[in-house]
């Protein structure tokens, strides 16, 4: 979101709350109050999706997991496959 379309969405939620609210005073604050959560909420979304992303990319196997038994194989030689 840049600056524009939350300037847009600020003042969206302003008129709205101002439409219940007769004292502006209280209802700027709450209208910052909620555009405070918003932003918080926002940023901590995209926090968690470039965690997850990071994550993903930097997969390595914890070496104190024990793997299961049908993982491990021996490798085959290469005339071993060419028989198959």
């Amino acid at each position: 979101m840049n600056k524009s379309e939350y300037q847009l969405l600020r003042w969206s939620v302003e008129m709205h709350i101002a439409r219940f609210i007769s004292d502006p005073v209280l209802a700027r604050d709450l209208c910052n109050e909620l555009m405070r959560k918003f932003v918080q909420s926002l940023a901590d979304s995209h926090i968690k999706r470039a965690a997850g992303k990071r994550s993903f990319r930097t997969f390595r196997r914890d070496k104190e997991i024990t793997v299961p038994q049908w993982a491990l194989h021996k490798p085959r030689k290469l005339s071993a496959l060419r028989d198959i």
